[in-house]
């Protein structure tokens, strides 16, 4: 996902689980004024993860979401999951998470 704009989704603005995989890139990212209720900005579950780009950060991106709940990491089954920041190198990052469902 890179230079996207998430905001106004009822729950999650981005929400992986199930093992999965989002890399984000792009300076014009924004996640904001997500979740009227109980949702996130972001959220990784299991062992699923978020992977930034250089420079992002999940608190540059990921702002004014309910609440404020801008992200959460949940931790199953001693797994942890993180948001990991990672090269743009795109080849070296395919090579890093062979056998990982990425989601686009």
């Amino acid at each position: 996902m890179k230079n996207c704009n998430v905001s106004h989704s009822k729950y999650h603005g981005l929400g992986v689980c199930d093992g999965g995989l989002m890399k984000i890139d792009g300076n014009a990212t924004t996640i904001h004024h997500n979740g009227k209720s109980d949702g996130y900005g972001l959220l990784a579950t299991s062992s699923s993860s978020i992977h930034l780009v250089s420079p992002l950060t999940k608190e540059m991106i990921s702002t004014n979401n309910h609440g404020g709940r801008n992200y959460r990491i949940i931790v199953r089954n001693c797994l942890e999951v993180a948001f990991n920041p990672c090269s743009s190198n795109s080849n070296n990052y395919e090579q890093q998470h062979q056998g990982r469902k990425e989601m686009n």
